[in-house]
């Protein structure tokens, strides 16, 4: 097992491994290929996934499953908090490609990117307030995928797997 005592870090496996980190530890399924980036601070280590899944271990009986997309922290007593969670469920649907405005009384809105057909196996919906999508929000799937998206203006676009490659 790694350990990540300070600063940030990427951890990346393409079978099950583990890090140790401050208050608990990351252990990543390798399923295809996981990844994590991650960075310990003095009070918390910010975690969050860029590939594959992974599980987030903190105090006993405190233990989280994260997927592409997802973030949380964890604190040095090992208290896990989440930051960024990919929404099971939509308020609206949209066929990936379209220009849409959201008018929604109760932000973030949960969207979901349908694919129809333009992915044939499966897709990554990258979102971000810069076109040129250097810190975006991820989510992945294999005809649709789901963001919670606050307001503002935000720029997203589809990028299709091919061989289990982006």
């Amino acid at each position: 097992m790694l350990a990540l005592e300070a600063g940030p870090g990427t951890a990346s496996a393409t079978g099950p491994a583990a890090v140790a980190l401050p208050g608990g530890a990351v252990a990543l399924t390798g399923a295809p290929r996981s990844e994590a980036r991650l960075d310990a601070g003095p009070r918390e280590t910010r975690v969050t996934i860029q590939r594959g899944g992974s599980k987030l271990s903190g105090a006993p009986g405190s233990e989280l499953t994260m997927s592409r997309g997802e973030s949380a922290s964890l604190t040095r007593g090992g208290a896990i908090r989440v930051l960024e969670s990919i929404p099971t469920t939509a308020d609206f649907r949209v066929p990936a490609g379209e220009s849409f405005t959201i008018h929604d009384p109760g932000p973030p809105a949960a969207v979901q990117f349908q694919f129809d057909g333009k992915c044939p196996e499966g897709g990554i919906i990258e979102l971000d307030r810069d076109a040129r999508f250097r810190a975006p929000k991820v989510s992945a799937g294999h005809d649709v995928a789901n963001l919670r998206i606050a307001p503002g203006a935000w720029s997203y676009r589809l990028r299709c797997t091919s061989n289990g490659a982006e």
